[in-house]
């Protein structure tokens, strides 16, 4: 007896903080005032039935723009998801730090298909060279072979930067390569990429600025032609990895393989150009086919009249 009264009274208080716990976990990042429109959303599914129909996501978002405004939310799941219109609406957020533009840790997992993952560290490698040197990188954008020495350039400079911050006083390898490179300045490459490759993988991409981000996206969100959409990204990114590895070996360049793709895939993706780039793309980092990805760093983001709660996703057009 007594022994029923105590499992019966342990049942009752795991229930309990059972059902707590997930009380707390569903009211977590809840919002604050206004919430912005967007579709239905379901309990517990959020937009879930939308992302998984949808054959080509960025139309359905366009749509969603000109019927909701400049910003909408689109969950999924218990992931909220926020798509805003334009630089203004962030700037306050960005400057604040209340956002972290994660554009170029979500494009990576796009590289998982070729074997080519990045550390968090590395992430903020790329970021760091982007954000010093991005105006630099797309003047040349149309000249792949100093554009892929530039790329080495400051692949090498960042590398010398870390150094000193480490007290090492030796250069790098990859500084020592680079150095080996510069002699070799005057070789031009006579076979280029084929456009149609980077426009083809470009369109993929914009299809569904959703897909290259995250498991989810990657796998359900319209899952049938993201099937043979993650085919055809693997084949361009292999011939474009293979393009890079051909001429970095013309034009006697040794770097790190996986960041000169990644830069070079960036530059060429970017929907931002030298002559008209602003102090604000500075702020709001890179993009890929136009489309940039934030995560809320702190308790709320303040994006327009709305604030936005931890762990939320925004997806940004320029």
């Amino acid at each position: 007896m007594v022994q029923e009264v105590i499992i019966t009274t342990a049942a009752v208080i795991l229930g309990i903080s059972t059902l707590y716990y997930l009380l707390l976990r569903l009211a977590q990042n809840a919002w604050v005032g206004d919430i912005p429109p967007g579709p239905t959303s379901y309990p517990g599914i959020g937009c879930l039935l939308l992302y998984l129909k949808i054959p080509e996501l960025v139309h359905q978002i366009e749509k969603y723009f000109i019927v909701y405004g400049n910003i909408f939310t689109m969950k999924c799941g218990r992931q909220k998801v926020v798509f805003t219109l334009g630089n203004e609406s962030l700037m306050k957020a960005t400057k604040e730090k209340q956002i972290e533009n994660t554009t170029i840790r979500d494009f990576s997992k796009v590289f998982s298909a070729v074997n080519t993952t990045l550390k968090s560290q590395e992430v903020v490698y790329l970021q760091n060279i982007w954000d010093a040197s991005f105006l630099e990188m797309l003047k040349v954008r149309e000249d792949d072979a100093a554009l892929m020495r530039l790329i080495a350039d400051k692949i090498c400079q960042e590398d010398e930067k870390i150094a000193l911050e480490n007290g090492l006083l030796t250069a790098s390898p990859s500084s020592k390569d680079l150095l080996k490179s510069k002699n070799d300045a005057n070789i031009i490459l006579e076979d280029g990429l084929e456009p149609e490759v980077l426009e083809n993988l470009s369109d993929i991409l914009k299809q569904r600025p959703l897909h290259w981000r995250g498991l989810f996206f990657k796998y359900f969100g319209g899952w049938r032609q993201n099937k043979l959409a993650r085919v055809e990204i693997q084949e361009k990114i292999e011939e474009i990895q293979e393009y890079l590895n051909t001429s970095s070996q013309t034009l006697n360049i040794q770097t790190e393989k996986r960041f000169l793709l990644i830069l070079y895939l960036l530059v060429k993706l970017s929907k931002l150009q030298h002559f008209s780039a602003q102090k604000s793309d500075l702020q709001l980092g890179p993009d890929v086919c136009g489309w940039r990805t934030f995560t809320c760093q702190q308790e709320y983001a303040d994006i327009q009249k709305y604030k936005v709660p931890k762990y939320t996703l925004i997806v940004a057009k320029i």
